[in-house]
């Protein structure tokens, strides 16, 4: 069959690119990294984002031909190859292993240790990767061990997930937080522990019913299970029964950043940073570890935690980004940005443009871009920050211009001007000078708004006490004979997809 190619030179696609080049060069770097464990220890991600950073720019780009050996059998190996493009085969003796592409890695070992190499590496094509030394890492970051070793006892102190997962039998409702279009959002306690979680129930029928809507419930649980950052959802565990599935998650307090904001009018500025600050942290979290754009930010998905906390969740449009971007229209109206309205294409950027729009709504008590009759206006979001308007009634007492620096920087048209690429440039913005970052994912922050975390919002007074014992009735209509196939295939895959 005959095939139709189009292709474009480097030389004539880089003015073109213009500041992004180098934005998705470190974008694959900070992903082919994530994906790197030593010892079974995500390597990437014990570092600090000022060592992360440090180790981006420890590694070397090198180049093979077609035939070149990489890594010989026999050879003290101390380095870690990323494969950047191009094809190696892995040989020992005459027998090929396996075969490498771009994004994967190899000799991940030689960072803990000089080792000797058990296979041949050669390049099966024109080879380019990047290379980082035990020795780099060391003169900057310490011995890798000693991190494994602190990130071992970090992890110690940590509640392991097998001890949390309760099972079905020893959960008690105690009340409904919210209905959702699938079905509803319990507070769920262990009784046999006292601790107590999140459980979305989702109608199978309802579900099938929805265009996508059982891939994308199965892409959330896997990003989810993908995750762990003390800003972000953590899944816990998966139930199922004829009728329903049901996802539980950490405690949540039924109240969102947005409820807060409503009952408010808007927060005090340092209140608004201290949650920016934890919303940019759990997104460059989903950036690097989880290589997904949320494409949902927005106060409604800033939960409020007992810790009084935020965790972002609403995880149902999210994206993985295989080839750095994406094409489908998606999102809230108020937080869409420039480059979703243009259908040009949008990456990571679009998570930074929402976090603007949230934080300028943290400190205003509205959403910016909105004409006189309350609606977005998208001739003023494809300006961007030009058309950005401040309420008169603010002064500088009430927002700070570092603040209004903040929102307009992120509220930038042009996403390759965008605050926020890599997540560095946040962290060093001046706004946030005074966070403590390390302390925040400590829980040493002191809110002068304290939302009221005792007591959970539930939609229902009465709680069920006995639920465990006698399941409560699904919402939505029994799956038809027509849908038995499909929803027998999906139980099989929500089952057996990775946690």
């Amino acid at each position: 069959e005959d095939v139709r190619l189009l292709r474009i030179s480097r030389e004539a696609a880089a003015p073109y690119l213009g500041g992004r080049r180098q934005e998705v060069e470190e974008g694959f770097r900070r992903r082919a990294l994530a994906s790197v464990r030593v010892h079974n220890v995500p390597f990437f991600s014990i570092l600090t984002a000022e060592a992360q950073t440090a180790v981006l720019g420890m590694l070397k780009e090198r180049r093979f031909g077609e035939g070149e050996v990489l890594l010989k059998q026999g050879a003290t190996n101390e380095t870690l190859f990323l494969l950047k493009q191009g094809f190696v085969r892995v040989a020992r003796q005459s027998s090929v292993v396996h075969r490498l592409q771009g994004g994967d890695h190899f000799g991940e070992a030689g960072l803990l240790a000089p080792t000797r190499a058990r296979d041949y590496v050669v390049a099966e094509s024109r080879v380019v990767l990047y290379t980082l030394t035990r020795g780099d890492v060391a003169s900057r970051l310490g011995d890798v061990a000693q991190l494994l070793d602190r990130s071992r006892a970090c992890w110690s102190r940590r509640v392991p997930l097998e001890k949390v997962l309760p099972s079905w039998r020893s959960l008690v409702c105690e009340g409904v937080m919210k209905h959702t279009e699938y079905g509803c959002l319990k507070r769920v306690r262990d009784r046999e522990t006292g601790l107590k979680f999140a459980l979305s129930c989702v109608n199978k029928a309802a579900l099938l019913r929805t265009k996508g809507g059982v891939q994308r419930l199965l892409l959330e649980k896997r990003l989810l299970g993908a995750l762990s950052h003390p800003f972000v959802s953590r899944l816990v565990g998966t139930f199922q029964d004829e009728t329903t599935v049901y996802t539980l998650t950490d405690a949540v307090h039924g109240q969102s950043l947005f409820s807060l904001c409503s009952e408010r009018g808007s927060l005090p500025e340092a209140d608004a940073k201290l949650y920016a600050a934890m919303a940019a942290a759990a997104i460059e979290h989903v950036h690097v570890f989880g290589r997904a754009v949320h494409r949902d930010v927005k106060l409604e998905n800033l939960l409020l935690t007992p810790a009084r906390a935020v965790k972002l969740d609403g995880f149902g449009v999210a994206k993985v980004l295989s080839a750095g971007r994406t094409f489908t229209v998606c999102g809230t109206a108020e937080y869409l940005a420039p480059e979703v309205l243009r259908c040009c294409g949008h990456g990571f950027e679009v998570d930074f443009w929402s976090l603007g729009v949230l934080t300028f709504e943290m400190l205003t008590g509205t959403t910016p871009f909105v004409d006189v009759t309350g609606t977005v206006s998208y001739r003023s979001v494809l300006q961007g920050s030009r058309a950005l308007v401040w309420p008169q009634a603010l002064t500088q007492e009430h927002v700070s211009s570092t603040a209004r620096d903040f929102v307009q920087g992120l509220l930038q048209r042009r996403p390759e001007r965008r605050l926020g690429c890599g997540g560095k440039d946040i962290r060093r913005h001046r706004w946030f000078k005074e966070v403590d970052w390390r302390g925040l994912l400590e829980n040493k922050y002191t809110l002068l708004v304290s939302p009221d975390t005792n007591q959970p919002k539930l939609d229902t007074p009465t709680l069920h006490s006995a639920w465990s014992e006698k399941r409560e009735e699904n919402p939505g209509p029994l799956p038809t004979s027509d849908q038995a196939y499909a929803i027998e295939h999906f139980a099989r895959e929500w089952v057996s997809s990775p946690l």
